[in-house]
């Protein structure tokens, strides 16, 4: 999904700054990305959807529900699995 972020941020015709809230289980090292810049954050989706206007969520979280209901875009990664 990272992978794909960093590609479609390449493509895009204006910056795209990203951060990355990753499930509490899954922990995501920044080192392991050198292609894609981007802020972690582990505080609640609560308190940070406001300060963002698009959410980018794995069809398999709950998150992206959350961010649509806050009033965000959202675009929802499919893998080649669904």
């Amino acid at each position: 999904m990272l992978v794909c972020a960093a590609a479609a941020a390449r493509l895009a015709s204006k910056p795209i700054s990203f951060t990355l809230k990753p499930h509490p289980v899954c922990a995501i090292k920044k080192e392991d990305f050198p292609t894609l810049a981007f802020d972690i954050t582990e505080r609640p989706l609560a308190e940070i959807l406001s300060g963002f206007d698009t959410a980018f969520s794995s069809n398999t979280s709950s998150a992206g529900l959350d961010a649509l209901l806050a009033g965000l875009s959202v675009v929802v990664f499919l893998d080649n699995e669904d």
